[in-house]
């Protein structure tokens, strides 16, 4: 006699979280994570994300091309932890410089390795959890750009949100029926 197997996912209500006033918000509360396996592991996502001005002043983003990445930070152990921070070229542009009110919006690619494979950059945690962005949005910029003053940190991140996988849903329930 064989035996079935019965997958029950249970559903997250969008109205149990919120993006609420975070300075930066995320497209969705909830994002799968896929594991992909060209030579090494890696966990591979993207997120939607939009940063609305709220100040008085214009504030600034630096990077080489293109801003640079916001890192992706995991709630453990009663802390933000950095658990993903892409590897990005040293050379620095002009400043994108985002008016008071002014909304910039962004995509930003999640690809890191799973620790123990000599690879960067590395995704540093167990995928199921909670997560939000942190991303380096400055007040002003002076000469040199290292001595910069960034925003506080309340109005550089994101709301949070869950990042989810196949291999390990914290919210599914695997019933076999025989």
């Amino acid at each position: 006699m064989g035996m079935a197997l019965a997958i029950v996912t249970l559903g997250c209500s969008a109205t149990s979280q919120t993006r609420g006033d975070a300075a930066i918000r995320t497209d969705q509360l909830i994002y799968h994570a896929e594991i992909v396996n060209d030579s090494r592991p890696a966990v591979q996502l993207t997120i939607e994300t939009e940063y609305t001005n709220t100040t008085d002043n214009t504030v600034y983003l630096i990077g080489c091309h293109q801003p640079s990445a916001p890192q992706l930070q995991k709630y453990k152990d009663g802390e933000w932890v950095t658990v993903y921070s892409p590897v990005e070229n040293e050379c620095l542009s002009p400043p994108w410089e985002i008016s008071p009110g002014e909304t910039y919006r962004d995509t930003y690619q999640v690809y890191g390795y799973l620790p123990g494979y000599n690879a960067a950059p590395t995704f540093d945690a167990t995928i199921p959890g909670r997560y939000r962005l942190v991303r380096d949005i400055y007040q002003e910029l002076s000469d040199p750009v290292n001595e910069a003053e960034l925003l506080p940190l309340s109005e550089r991140i994101s709301n949070e949100f869950k990042i989810i996988n196949d291999v390990e849903y914290g919210n599914t329930i695997i019933i076999v029926i025989s």
